[in-house]
């Protein structure tokens, strides 16, 4: 009869390498799933996207008010001829 004990670990070992497994997991996973909010070019990035859709609503409301500004100087003008 074969000897059953001979390539099994230990009852106390079993908890010191769960204990162990996690630690080491705990560890690999912080490194590799990093928040992006903490790299410094991401946030640099985002940022300048936002100044460039900040400039581009501030072009874009003024030349929506230009057109109507125009059209009532037009609209005055026609008036003011007609009298």
């Amino acid at each position: 009869m074969k000897n059953r004990s001979a390539g099994k670990i230990s009852a106390k070992w079993v908890p010191i390498f769960c204990i162990f497994s996690f630690i080491i997991g705990v560890l690999i996973t912080n490194r590799t799933w990093a928040t992006p909010e903490s790299s410094g070019q991401l946030m640099i990035q985002r940022r300048l996207e936002q100044e460039v859709q900040a400039a581009t609503d501030d072009f874009t409301t003024t030349t929506k008010k230009a057109p109507e500004r125009d059209v009532m100087e037009r609209v005055f003008k026609t008036h003011e001829a007609l009298q």
